[in-house]
């Protein structure tokens, strides 16, 4: 019935299936998601698979943004497609500057030497910054532009990820060149995570993918999950 609601409103919505292990949740959010996919965007995301990886956002982010291309695959959409790799661009830039050349790549759809020389203008600045107090004031506003642009970059790519996803899915499912709505992400095995990993799965599906036209269904022994995030 929520799920229903949701689907009318067209709203972001986290939805948790709760039982304890082994009782067949993998299962049946399987066949689930296989019963969707005929009809809607769907992503099943193993998140114990990556929960070596300390990197959830670019996980889950790789995984939506190749859906998302596979969606704007016509010549008619390919602006849809090059805003959105400018955008992702941009928001790996800011939330992850550590991040390998090859996965950036990887992610974003986009080499690295081939972006602005912003980095190296960065670069040469720090090595003009005074020390003492100087240091201590320079890196405080650094650090308050970098959590600002941080932001804005992550709140731009919500824009252009909700844009895409209001062009090519459609409500009242008559047009058979588009998917359904709403796209749906599945995510498997979160309570045999790092509690580490699993809080940090959990807040960015909170903080980052409150997007319209988006369903998160997560499969969760609960009661397990909660004593792993106690112990953190």
């Amino acid at each position: 019935s929520a799920a229903s609601d949701v689907y009318k409103r067209q709203e972001s919505y986290v939805f948790n299936i709760n039982s304890s292990w082994g009782s067949g949740k993998t299962y049946f959010i399987k066949r689930w998601a296989n019963s969707l996919e005929k009809n809607h965007p769907v992503i099943y995301f193993n998140s114990w698979k990556f929960d070596h990886n300390n990197e959830p956002l670019i996980l889950i982010l790789s995984e939506i943004i190749q859906q998302l291309n596979n969606l704007v695959s016509t010549p008619e959409t390919e602006e849809l497609k090059m805003s959105l790799a400018k955008s992702v661009t941009q928001t790996m830039k800011h939330i992850a500057p550590t991040l390998s050349k090859g996965i950036f790549k990887k992610v974003s759809g986009v080499n690295w030497d081939d972006l602005s020389e912003d980095t190296e203008q960065s670069t040469e600045d720090k090595d003009n910054i005074k020390l003492g107090g100087e240091l201590a004031s320079v890196s405080t506003k650094a650090l308050l532009n970098l959590h600002v642009e941080q932001q804005n970059s992550i709140e731009e790519l919500k824009k252009q990820v909700s844009k895409i996803l209001s062009v090519v899915l459609t409500v009242d499912n008559n047009d058979a060149n588009k998917r359904w709505s709403p796209m749906y992400v599945f995510i498997d095995e979160l309570d045999r995570c790092r509690p580490t990993f699993a809080i940090e799965v959990l807040e960015v599906i909170k903080h980052i993918f409150d997007i319209p036209r988006i369903i998160f269904v997560i499969a969760t022994d609960t009661e397990q999950l909660q004593h792993s995030i106690k112990a953190v």
